[in-house]
């Protein structure tokens, strides 16, 4: 009886270790959606990893930072006003969206006609005693220099000083019979902004849509010894130095020379004839 009875579960070892997977697994590791699995039988270990979720922003929607799925969509962007300088942005990831806003003079179809330095150009002035006669005047921009401070002008914070000399030679008959008249007048390149204290030296410009409000100007001007130029036997000479403050990096500040005759003083630029005035743009 014993004998039968060993004999039995010997048996059922035998079928235990034939029923069995009968092969050493090959497992392939778990991911965010699998568990673990053997790459021969499909026999799997335990649970997926389950995904690591990125939060959507305004460039990508919700993905896993393993794999790659995503879910829902990308943010909107949350956008600033264009301004003249930078394209609209968006506060949260920094893109820019579309183009900055074009300048006046742009869109006016004039920024071409802004003068270079140290060049000569021709303009007719009108005679200060016969506003009917003119007077011919050779311009020049020269000496155009940036800085923070100096002995005169003092520094502060965010802002920077520019000045420019403008020359402006006179020598025909009418100068010496009849006097010459020169009108002057400043603007901004992209758009002016009125400030209540301009006629004190003080104006207010928009740069990367803030506006600063303690930018100055000052002119002044003096009339030379007559000398001979441009082959002539006499010219009047006088010289105009401008220096203006600004945000730093500021590059739409105008100034210019115009003749009253051909554009009146309520004449807006773009609408005035380019032989009527000449403007030297501070870049």
């Amino acid at each position: 009886m014993k004998q039968i009875l060993w004999k039995g579960i010997g048996v059922l070892a035998i079928c235990s270790i034939l029923t069995g997977c009968g092969h050493e697994h090959s497992w392939t590791e778990a991911t965010c959606t699998e568990p673990k699995t053997c790459s021969e039988c499909g026999e799997t270990e335990g649970e997926p990893l389950g995904h690591t979720w990125v939060e959507a922003t305004c460039a990508e929607p919700k993905h896993c930072s393993v794999c790659g799925e995503t879910e829902g969509e990308a943010l909107e962007h949350t956008l600033t006003e264009a301004n003249y300088q930078q394209a609209p942005t968006c506060e949260v990831c920094g893109q820019t969206v579309g183009e900055p806003l074009p300048a006046d003079y742009e869109t006016w179809g004039i920024a071409q006609n802004a003068a270079e330095l140290d060049k000569v150009y021709d303009m007719e002035f009108p005679c200060h005693q016969n506003p009917t006669k003119s007077t011919l005047g050779k311009v020049t921009f020269t000496n155009y220099q940036t800085f923070s401070s100096d002995d005169t002008h003092e520094a502060k914070d965010g802002y920077e000083w520019k000045s420019v000399e403008i020359t402006v030679v006179f020598g025909d008959d009418n100068t010496w019979d009849y006097g010459y008249e020169i009108s002057l007048y400043s603007d901004d390149y992209y758009h002016w902004i009125d400030n209540e204290n301009a006629e004190d030296g003080y104006f207010t410009i928009n740069y990367n849509g803030v506006e600063y409000s303690d930018c100055q100007c000052y002119a002044e001007g003096d009339l030379n010894e007559t000398e001979g130029k441009f082959d002539w036997d006499a010219t009047v000479t006088t010289t105009y130095k401008v220096e203006i403050l600004v945000p730093v990096g500021y590059d739409g500040f105008i100034w210019a020379l115009y003749d009253e005759q051909g554009m009146p003083s309520e004449t807006e630029v773009k609408d005035a004839n380019p032989e009527d005035y000449i403007y030297f743009r501070f870049q």
